[in-house]
C-alpha cells in the first residue's frame, strides 16, 4: 500500500497496481470532496467575518468614546469585547444552520484549526445561552410588573422596564442587605458541612483507621520473598511480576504491558499475607494495607469516600517516592464478590462429618483414628478451613434487612454497596488525568484566547496556547488476597488490566513442608539434631495437612515447652508434642482401665501393621493411644511421594488398613469393640464408591496351587466368592444414612443388588487378608501394641523403624482349607 498526497496535501490510501497493470481510483475515506469544499467555505467565511469585525472596531470605539463619553482605555476594552461578541454571535448562528466539515482522516493544520473553531463557538454559545436566560428572566419580571400595574390602572412601560434594574441596584447598594445575604449563605454552608461531618465523620474515621500506610523505612517485617516457603511456583510468579513492576521500562518499550494487579488465592495460612509483607519490606516503595471489611459501611457513599481516600493516599505517596506504590487488600472477596453474589454463594462449608472426612484433621472414619494423607485430602482439609472462615460472612436475614431499609432506607445494613466496588474498579483501571486545577486553567485560558479572535494560535513555530495538561505518572499496583475460588469473584475484578494475574497458594505437600520446617526450625533456639535432613523429613511426614501458619505456631510452642522445663533449646520431644497439640488439640483428661488401654493399643496396632504391609506407598507418621478430640487413639500415614491417581489395588489396600483393627480384635479377643463402628462406616462407603463410581470389582486369589482337580477351580472360586460376600455383608454398615455413606448416591449404590454383592465381596476379602496377616504376625502385632502402651504416642521414623524391625510378612494361605477361616 502507498500513501500519495491529494491536491490539498492530505495523505490518501491507494492500492498497489494489480497484476494487469491497471491502477484503481485512490480511496479518500470519510474526508470526501464535499467535506473539503465545505471546509474551504468555512475558512473563507471566517476570514470575511473577522475582517468585518476588525473594520467595525474603530466605529464602535468612537461611539463609546465620543457618543457616551467613556474613557479611552474603557472604550478600547469594551469595543474589543463587543467586537469579539459580535464575531462569536455570527459563528453561533451560522454553525446552527450550516454543518461542520468532517475531518476524520485529516491529521494536519486543518484539524488543529477546526479544534480552535469548535472551542471558540462552544464558548460563545455558552455565553449567549446565559444571556438568553437573563433576558427571559428579565422579560418575565417586566411582564409580572405590567400585570400588577394593570390591576391598579397605572400602566407604565418605562417604569416596568426600569424597575428590575433599580431593585437590583438597591440590593447591592445597601451594604446591610448584601452582608446579611452573604452571612446567610455562609451560615447555611457551615451548618451543612457540620451536619455531614457529624453524621458521616465517625464512619469515615472507623474505615480510614483500618487503612495503614507504610513508607520505605517505616516498617520491616523481616520477611523476604524467599521466606515464603512451600510455594515455589507462586513465589517465582510473584518475583517475575514484581521485577516488571519495578523496572519494566525496557519491557514496555518493546511493546509489553505491565500487569497492574495481582490476585493471590489460597486457603488460610498458606503464605498470602507473608507474601504481602515481603513485598512491603523489599519493594522499596510505599505500601498501603487495608482489610476488605474497611469498605463494609452502613451508609451508601461512605465506602466510595473510603476507596477514594485510599487511592488518593496511595497516589500521593507514589508521587513522593518516585511514582510507584502498592495497595494490598486482604480478604478482597468481601468487596470484590459483592456483585457476583459471594455473600450469598451456594458454596458452603464442607460438613465436618461427611464421608471420608471427619473432624478438624479429616479422618477417614467417624472414630477419627484413620488419617491418610493424599493430595485430595490436603485440598479438602484446606478448603474446609477456608469454608469455615467464609461462614463469618453469612448472608443477611432478608426480613431483618427489609425492616432496616424500611426504617432507614439510606443504610446498607452493614453490607457492601456496589458503589464502593465500582469506585475501586475505576481506580484500578489506572485512568488518571492531569490535576483538576491545571486542567481547568489550561482549558479556560485557551478558550478565552480563542474566543478573543485577536490572539493567533501560533506565530510561526511558536505556540501562543498552553499545552494540553499531561496525565500524572503514578503507578499504583493493587494486590488482593482471598480464600475463595476465582470463579466466585466478580469478573470485572479479575479481568485483564485489573487483577487478571492470579497466583494460587496451595496446600503444601511433604517436600514443601520440609522446606517450611527448615525456615521455622532455624528461627528458634533448637538442639542441633532437630535441624538435620533426617529429622526435617520426619517432621514433614508428621505435619501432614499442616499449613505454614500452623507449623510456625508449633515451633513457637515447642520452644515454650522447652522453657517450661527450664531449657533454652527445643528438642525433638518438645517439637512433636507441640505439633500434636496444634494439629489435634490437647489431650483429654480420661482415665482408662488397663484393659481399655490395652484394647485401644491392640486396635491401633492392627491398623499400623496392615497399613505398613499393604500400603507400601505410604509411611506411618503417628501412632497414638492418647485421647484427643473425638478419638481415643489414631494411626496416621503420609505419602512417601505425591500420588494423584489410584488404581483398584490402592483402594483395596485402604480397605485392608481400615479392617486391620477389627481383625486384630477378633484374633486377640475373639470379639469386637464398639470402636470398630467408624472403621466399618469407612470401608462400606469406600467399597460402595469403588463398585458404583469407578466400576471396580474384586479379584479372586489364585487357588490353582491348592486344588488337585483343575476342573473344580470355577466351582471353588464361586464358593470362595460367596464366602467373602457373606463375611462382607455381616461387616458392612447397612444404615444407609447420608452422614455415613456420603449422601444418597452411595446409599443408592448399595440398593442395587449386584453392586451390593460386589461391595460385600470386596469387604469380605479385605477383612480376610487383614485377618490372615495379623494372625500370622500375632507376636509382632502384640509388640507394636505393647510399645505404644508404654510410650502412648510414637512418631515418624520411630514407628517405621519398629515395624521394619519386626519383619512382618504376608502369609501364604490356602483359602480352600476350612481351618484357615474364622467363625464370624
Amino acid at each position: 500500500m502507498t500513501m500519495p498526497e491529494n491536491s490539498r496535501g492530505f495523505a490518501t490510501f491507494a492500492e498497489e497496481p494489480s497484476g494487469g497493470g491497471e491502477e484503481k481510483e485512490p480511496y479518500r475515506g470519510p474526508f470526501s470532496d464535499e467535506s473539503v469544499a465545505l471546509d474551504a467555505h468555512w475558512k473563507a467565511f471566517g476570514k470575511i467575518a473577522t475582517g468585518v469585525a476588525v473594520v467595525t472596531f474603530p466605529l464602535f470605539f468612537l461611539i463609546l468614546n465620543y457618543g457616551f463619553g467613556m474613557g479611552a482605555i474603557a472604550s478600547v476594552i469594551t469595543a474589543a469585547i463587543g467586537v469579539a461578541a459580535f464575531r462569536g454571535f455570527v459563528d453561533v448562528v451560522t454553525r446552527h444552520f450550516i454543518p461542520s466539515p468532517s475531518l476524520f482522516t485529516d491529521d494536519g493544520t486543518n484539524r488543529e484549526r477546526d479544534i480552535v473553531d469548535r472551542r471558540r463557538t462552544a464558548f460563545w454559545r455558552s455565553v449567549y445561552r446565559f444571556v438568553r436566560w437573563i433576558l427571559v428572566g428579565y422579560v418575565l419580571w417586566v411582564a409580572a410588573i405590567l400585570v400588577k400595574q394593570a390591576f391598579t390602572h397605572e400602566t407604565s412601560l418605562s417604569n416596568a422596564l426600569t424597575t428590575p434594574w433599580n431593585a437590583i441596584a438597591d440590593v447591592f447598594a445597601g451594604q446591610d442587605i448584601a452582608s446579611a445575604l452573604i452571612n446567610g449563605v455562609l451560615t447555611t454552608l457551615v451548618i451543612m458541612v457540620f451536619t455531614v461531618v457529624t453524621f458521616f465523620g465517625p464512619l469515615m474515621i472507623a474505615g480510614i483507621r483500618q487503612i495503614k500506610a507504610y513508607e520505605p523505612g517505616d516498617a520491616d517485617w523481616g520477611v523476604r520473598i524467599d521466606d515464603v516457603r512451600g510455594q515455589r511456583s507462586a513465589r517465582e510468579a510473584v518475583r517475575r511480576l514484581v521485577t516488571l513492576w519495578q523496572s519494566g521500562e525496557e519491557f514496555e518499550a518493546s511493546g509489553g504491558k505491565r500487569e497492574r494487579g495481582l490476585l493471590m488465592i489460597g486457603p488460610p495460612g498458606t503464605g498470602k499475607t507473608m507474601m504481602a509483607k515481603a513485598l512491603g519490606t523489599r519493594f522499596n516503595c510505599p505500601v498501603i494495607t487495608v482489610p476488605g471489611s474497611a469498605f463494609a459501611q452502613s451508609f451508601i457513599g461512605v465506602d466510595v469516600m473510603i476507596v477514594m481516600w485510599m487511592t488518593w493516599r496511595a497516589r500521593r505517596l507514589s508521587r513522593k517516592w518516585g511514582g510507584q506504590a502498592i495497595v494490598f487488600i486482604d480478604e478482597i472477596d468481601v468487596i470484590g464478590g459483592a456483585r457476583s453474589g459471594v455473600m450469598a454463594s451456594t458454596r458452603t462449608a464442607l460438613p465436618t462429618e461427611a464421608h471420608g472426612f471427619y473432624g478438624p484433621m479429616g479422618a477417614l472414619n467417624s472414630s477419627h483414628d484413620l488419617i491418610l494423607e493424599t493430595q485430595e485430602w490436603r485440598d479438602r482439609l484446606f478448603e474446609q478451613r477456608a469454608a469455615n472462615a467464609r461462614l463469618r460472612h453469612r448472608p443477611p436475614n432478608r426480613f431483618i434487612e427489609s425492616v432496616r431499609h424500611l426504617i432507614a432506607p439510606g443504610m446498607n445494613g452493614g453490607g457492601i454497596g456496589q458503589a464502593g466496588f465500582q469506585q475501586l474498579l475505576v481506580e484500578m483501571d489506572g485512568m488518571r488525568g492531569p490535576t483538576s486545577i491545571r486542567r481547568f486553567l489550561t482549558n479556560r485560558i485557551n478558550t478565552v484566547l480563542d474566543a478573543s479572535f485577536v490572539v493567533p494560535a501560533k506565530i510561526g513555530q511558536l505556540s501562543l496556547r498552553l499545552r494540553p495538561a499531561r496525565p500524572r505518572k503514578e503507578d499504583v499496583f493493587f494486590v488482593g488476597a482471598c480464600n475463595v475460588e476465582r470463579s466466585e469473584l466478580d469478573p470485572a475484578l479479575t479481568r485483564p488490566g485489573r487483577m487478571g494475574y492470579t497466583v494460587h497458594f496451595g496446600s503444601p505437600d511433604i517436600s514443601a513442608r520440609a522446606d517450611i520446617l527448615d525456615l521455622y526450625v532455624n528461627r528458634i533456639a533448637h538442639e542441633p539434631e532437630l535441624a538435620t535432613t533426617k529429622r526435617l523429613n520426619e517432621l514433614a511426614r508428621i505435619t501432614m495437612g499442616y499449613s505454614p501458619a500452623m507449623i510456625e505456631q508449633a515451633m513457637s510452642l515447642a520452644l515454650a515447652n522447652a522453657h517450661f522445663d527450664n531449657r533454652t533449646s527445643a528438642s525433638w520431644t518438645d517439637t512433636v508434642r507441640a505439633l500434636t497439640v496444634v494439629g489435634y488439640g490437647d489431650a483429654r483428661d480420661l482415665t482408662y482401665t488397663d484393659d481399655e488401654r490395652r484394647s485401644i493399643a491392640i486396635h491401633e496396632a492392627g491398623h499400623a501393621v496392615t497399613g505398613h504391609v499393604y500400603k507400601a506407598d505410604w509411611k506411618s507418621s503417628r501412632l497414638s493411644i492418647v485421647p484427643r478430640g473425638a478419638s481415643h487413639g489414631h494411626h496416621a500415614m503420609a505419602q512417601a511421594e505425591p500420588r494423584y491417581l489410584g488404581f483398584s489395588k490402592h483402594h483395596v489396600a485402604d480397605l485392608i488398613w481400615g479392617l486391620g483393627a477389627i481383625a486384630a480384635e477378633y484374633i486377640f479377643y475373639n470379639d469386637t469393640s464398639a470402636g470398630v463402628g467408624g472403621d466399618l462406616d469407612h470401608v462400606t462407603a469406600e467399597a460402595a464408591s469403588m463398585v458404583g463410581l469407578s466400576g471396580m470389582r474384586a479379584t479372586m486369589p489364585d487357588i490353582s496351587a491348592y486344588v488337585t482337580d483343575p476342573a473344580s477351580i470355577p466351582a471353588q472360586e464361586k464358593a470362595l466368592r460367596e464366602r467373602f460376600a457373606t463375611i462382607g455383608r455381616r461387616l458392612m454398615n447397612r444404615s444407609y444414612t447420608a452422614s455415613i455413606l456420603g449422601g444418597p448416591s452411595l446409599a443408592a449404590i448399595l440398593e442395587d443388588e449386584l453392586k451390593l454383592e460386589e461391595a460385600a465381596v470386596l469387604i469380605g476379602q479385605a477383612f480376610m487378608n487383614a485377618y490372615w496377616l495379623i494372625l500370622h504376625n500375632k507376636e509382632a502385632t502384640q509388640t507394636v501394641a505393647e510399645t505404644v502402651l508404654a510410650a502412648k504416642e510414637i512418631y515418624g521414623d520411630e514407628i517405621v523403624d519398629l515395624l521394619d524391625s519386626l519383619n512382618i510378612t504376608i502369609p501364604d494361605i490356602d483359602p480352600t482349607d476350612e481351618s484357615n477361616w474364622p467363625r464370624i
